[in-house]
C-alpha cells in the first residue's frame, strides 16, 4: 500500500487487489460503509467522509474528498495505535 499526496491536503491509497480486504475492513473500523455505483468509479461513504473508489489497470485506488477522508486512508497504512488514535478521535 501507498499514499500518494494531492492537492488541498487529499491523499490517493493505492494498493494492490490482494489487500482490498484489509482497507476494506480497517475502512469499517471509522464506520458502516455505504457504496454508491458510478460509471467509471465508486463512492464509499462511510462517518460523513466519502471516498472516489477507482480499479485502473487492476490497480485499486480510494481518494479522499476530505481533510478527514485523507486522515483515515492515512491511518490504513500506519501502525494499529494510531489508526485507533483517528478511529476514536
Amino acid at each position: 500500500m501507498k499514499l500518494i499526496e494531492l492537492d488541498a491536503g487529499n491523499v490517493s491509497l493505492e494498493y494492490r487487489p490482494e489487500d482490498a480486504a484489509v482497507v476494506k475492513r480497517r475502512l469499517g473500523e471509522a464506520g458502516r460503509l455505504r457504496v454508491t455505483k458510478a460509471a467509471t468509479h465508486d463512492v464509499i461513504s462511510v462517518a460523513g467522509m466519502r471516498f472516489i473508489a477507482m480499479n485502473d489497470w487492476d490497480e485499486p485506488c480510494l481518494i479522499s474528498q476530505s481533510i478527514a477522508g485523507a486522515a483515515l486512508l492515512r491511518s490504513i497504512v500506519a501502525p494499529r495505535e494510531k489508526r485507533q488514535a483517528v478511529v476514536s478521535g
